[in-house]
């Protein structure tokens, strides 16, 4: 399912509106085969190397303080959310938008 997911939004442009992880540059992890496990991705056609992950806990804030700060201090959803965590957020005071 993700498979056919990723491959029908790779001709869109909604993959750019993520912040993506940094690449690292560990050598491949080394089974318990010896083989690399990037080496088995090669092997059974799976492997995307010019897809970089996705940085799902950042692109979660990013987008969640965005939206509290659309409601302009109004009740709406991220407010909700958060208040139903137990976070509360102070008024953005930051006026540098304003001008």
């Amino acid at each position: 399912y993700m498979e056919v997911m990723d491959r029908e939004l790779a001709h869109t442009n909604i993959g750019k509106s993520f912040t993506l992880k940094k690449q690292e540059t560990n050598p491949p992890h080394r089974n318990e085969h010896g083989t690399s496990d990037s080496d088995s991705d090669v092997d059974s056609g799976t492997a995307d190397a010019d897809v970089a992950p996705v940085d799902i806990d950042l692109n979660l804030v990013t987008n969640l303080l965005e939206s509290y700060s659309s409601q302009a201090g109004m009740a709406g959803p991220a407010s909700n959310l958060l208040q139903s965590m137990g976070v509360h957020l102070p008024d953005n005071t930051d006026r540098s938008e304003e001008h």
